[in-house]
């Protein structure tokens, strides 16, 4: 084997060796990103761990912010779509309004699908119903706890709906669920009006 044929070998093996270590690098990164976003969702930036909720709100959850207060994840355009009343437990992706944010001194929205509110007053929807959330998340009986799913998934449906809005082409029309559908549990009661809240 001539001198040439071997540095060509040489030269082929390790140029090997750098992609297999490119893909091992790319591959230990993505787990690290993974491993990031789970500690996201359950601890915060100071190393206490977040309340524990039920799974079903985890599906909804994006993450915690530094305040404590569970930020909800952008529902799919399906998910907004969806059609309930399947039987219990079932959902419907385009909920009326129960409840004005707090803050909100732009009209009232009551009584209107997700749909057909513009995407500031659905903006700040989500962060109030988030702002339940860590209520729900943290109160002392369980039977309370539970509605930090509805609060959670109103949030990402508020988030979705946001979306859409801001793209014509997604706008409501002959196909897109809409009208006077029942919405699942208010998480809130009366007296969160009285509270000082953020939203």
């Amino acid at each position: 084997m001539t001198d040439d044929n071997i540095e060509t070998r040489i030269a082929a093996l390790e140029a090997n060796c750098d992609r297999r270590c490119s893909l091992l690098e790319a591959a230990v990164a993505r787990i690290m990103r993974d491993q990031n976003a789970v500690a996201a969702k359950t601890t915060a930036p100071s190393g206490v761990p977040h309340p524990t909720i039920p799974k079903w709100a985890e599906e909804w959850l994006d993450r915690w912010d530094d305040r404590g207060i569970p930020r909800a994840r952008v529902a799919q355009q399906h998910e907004c779509r969806k059609i309930g009343g399947q039987g219990k437990g079932d959902w419907h992706g385009d909920p009326q309004v129960r409840r004005d944010p707090p803050r909100w001194k732009d009209g009232s929205h009551i009584g209107e699908c997700f749909s057909q509110c513009p995407a500031d007053y659905l903006l700040q929807l989500a962060d109030f119903n988030e702002w339940k959330g860590s209520k729900s998340a943290t109160d002392p009986d369980p039977d309370k706890r539970k509605y930090v799913t509805y609060n959670l998934r109103d949030a990402a449906l508020c988030r979705g709906w946001a979306k859409l809005a801001a793209d014509p082409a997604h706008r409501p029309g002959a196909d897109v669920v809409s009208g006077p559908l029942a919405s699942w549990a208010d998480a809130s009661s009366e007296s969160d009006a009285n509270e000082d809240m953020p939203f």
